[in-house]
């Protein structure tokens, strides 16, 4: 079994091109993590590449897409031909 490689905030915002702001307030917004900090064991947050890039890339997907809960399917394939223009630009 392999462990994956964690990171700290600052060194995965430094690996990503962030503040540690950036990637606080990423956790906050609920941003996935290995390990919580606790100051009075003297843990700090451990984080997964990977697992954050992915979450990051959702949420991107899902601002662009916007609520999709009532989406009757006219207006889901207007999306989707719309998207398909875009890429294929």
């Amino acid at each position: 079994m392999t462990v994956a490689q964690t990171f700290s905030l600052n060194e995965l915002a430094g690996l990503v091109g962030v503040t540690r702001q950036t990637v606080d307030r990423w956790l906050k917004q609920g941003c996935p993590f290995v390990e919580k900090a606790d100051r009075d064991r003297g843990k700090e947050w451990r984080l997964s590449l990977p697992a954050v890039i992915e979450w990051r890339e959702k949420r991107a997907v899902e601002q662009a897409i916007g609520d999709t809960s009532r989406l009757d399917i006219d207006e889901a394939r207007r999306r989707k031909l719309l998207l398909q223009n875009w890429i294929c630009r």
